[in-house]
């Protein structure tokens, strides 16, 4: 057995854990658990006479093994199913492809046999949309399902040195959850997995999970940036051992299979060359519905669009299954679930400070553009709340602040298509009684046109403070006596930002593309997660242009 490595553990369903006071939580955990079981079993019809009791089918998410990513992404040649049964079975073998779903075989287990195997022949293995599965029927009311795993007698190319950062903002109770989970999977532990727990709380009160696999850095609410940025800056920049290899970014507020740690690890550990790994976004509320399988992200006539690669889907209905075993080239992973190798990170820098929303898909292009695909893996997931219970208007405020920003960067015709869109927005808002999110729109245009220094003078995370504070008059009701006056500030601020230049803009945006690259190095990162801002950077005039 040791001539193997274990690529996937077919898995039970675990039960979520308490999400205390969050909105939307799961309020039935037996209800959650039956309906989230669909995403590892499902009923199958008997195939054979005799005294059926059960027959199920692991042609599920979480079960089947997608062979067409790891031919994609990997250089895996062999693969077996190893199963653990007690009693008599029938197992068959499926395979599913572009061709239709075929028996590839069917044996009776009519003995307990610990370790029976089956090798998967490797012709059409290059098949579109390939996957493996199994299903069981037990011949007698006695046989049991001991457990299984996909397995492979191809050597790993490299090792994989895998930490794990998971950063938390007042949630310590999530994350010593996710680390206990973690720390207890004996798979992981033989991997050696190591946790970096970036705790942003008002009060540090995670330094007793310090142990020789888990570390605890408490530090000022930089955000999700400055958190998985500082974890980030500590594996590539700081560590004195240079121990990992690989560092997998991972939300405090999410419900994990923890088998897709250890699948996320293999895939990296046999990948021909480097990738950023992702994992889907499963509905936590409705524990079936599958969020997304990875991110699109366009810009059309100065609106940046986000699309979800097959989102808003029942991951359950075979249809589901069928449309997420074809691999399709995605732009950016978000980063609940991100596997990045350290090397990418030295060679791509860090991310900008922006505080949050937008790090992680600036990043992804940015690893676009540099050659290194992202891609998010049916199989490997966490279920998370949706991002709709965790928006506010000051988080919609620092979001369109970001989006001007990282947009400069793609050209002045860009950002100036973008501030006339944004602009554009602000009375639609208005008419659909957004009267917050109006106001909103207006303080994130407010602050990039203040340029290049207010962005390196914020202090996190007193800015966002402040941004709060100036949003809070906004959130009434339309027809409220204070509505009509909020409602002329708005249109008198949208009307001074109409008045800006087009040479103000110009300036505006030739300085944050003089500047903002400084941002994402290590040594601007150092002094930033020290002091919260950015006023150790420059702040001379622009460099005189040629002729003049």
């Amino acid at each position: 057995m040791s001539a193997f490595t274990i690529l996937q553990r077919v898995r039970q369903v675990s039960p979520p854990v308490d999400f205390g006071t969050i909105p939307g939580k799961p309020t039935d955990p037996a209800a959650w658990l039956r309906d989230a079981e669909q995403l590892y079993w499902h009923a199958a019809s008997p195939s054979t006479a005799g005294s059926l009791s059960v027959a199920r089918s692991a042609d599920t998410f979480f079960n089947a093994f997608f062979a067409a990513y790891w031919r994609r992404l990997t250089g895996l040649r062999s693969l077996s199913l190893r199963l653990r049964l007690k009693g008599r079975f029938l197992v068959q073998l499926h395979r599913d492809s572009i061709n239709g779903k075929e028996v590839l075989h069917s044996i009776k287990v009519t003995q307990g046999e610990d370790g029976f195997r089956f090798d998967f022949p490797a012709e059409g293995a290059d098949l579109a949309g390939l996957r493996y599965s199994f299903s069981t029927v037990a011949l007698d009311k006695t046989a049991e399902f001991l457990g299984g795993e996909w397995i492979t007698s191809d050597p790993a190319p490299a090792p994989v040195r895998l930490t794990i950062a998971i950063t938390t903002h007042n949630r310590q109770s999530f994350a010593e959850a996710a680390v206990r989970k973690i720390l207890a999977d004996p798979a992981l532990t033989a991997e050696e997995v190591r946790l970096l727990v970036i705790d942003q709380s008002d009060e540090s009160k995670l330094e007793h999970l310090h142990s020789d696999r888990c570390q605890v850095i408490h530090q000022r609410n930089l955000g999700g940036a400055g958190g998985f940025t500082r974890a980030m800056y500590e594996q590539a920049h700081r560590a004195d051992d240079s121990w990992s290899t690989h560092l997998l970014l991972m939300d405090d507020d999410l419900h994990l299979e923890t088998d897709s740690i250890l699948r996320a690890l293999r895939l990296a550990q046999y990948a021909v060359k480097p990738v950023i790994l992702g994992g889907a976004m499963l509905d936590l509320i409705t524990p079936t519905r599958l969020n997304c399988l990875g991110d699109f992200f366009t810009n059309e006539k100065g609106r940046h669009l986000i699309s979800q690669h097959l989102g808003n889907l029942n991951a359950a209905h075979p249809d589901t299954l069928q449309k997420v075993s074809a691999p399709t080239p995605i732009d950016y992973c978000g980063w609940w679930f991100c596997l990045i190798p350290i090397e990418t990170i030295r060679r791509l820098q860090l991310p900008y400070p922006l505080f949050i929303k937008a790090d992680d898909i600036e990043y992804g292009l940015r690893a676009q553009a540099a050659g290194i695909p992202s891609q998010t893996i049916p199989g490997i997931g966490v279920w998370h709340l949706p991002f709709l219970l965790k928006q506010a208007p000051w988080v919609f405020c620092v979001e369109q602040y970001n989006h001007l920003i990282l947009n400069g960067l793609s050209g002045l015709p860009e950002l100036t298509e973008t501030l006339r869109s944004h602009c554009i927005q602000v009375p639609l808002l208005m008419q659909m009684g957004q009267l917050d999110y109006a106001a909103a729109r207006i303080l994130a245009i407010e602050k990039y046109l203040l340029g290049w220094r207010y962005f390196r003078s914020r202090t996190a995370p007193d800015w966002v403070a402040d941004l709060r504070s100036q949003l809070a008059k906004f959130q009434v009701a339309r027809g409220t006596p204070q509505a009509p006056a909020l409602e002329q500030e708005v249109q008198s601020r949208l009307q001074a930002i109409a008045a800006h230049s087009g040479a103000e803009i110009q300036a505006i945006f030739e300085e944050f593309r003089l500047r903002l690259p400084a941002t994402r190095t290590a040594a601007s990162w150092q002094l930033y997660l020290q002091s919260g801002n950015l006023l150790h950077l420059p702040d001379s005039a622009l460099p005189a242009k040629p002729g003049t």
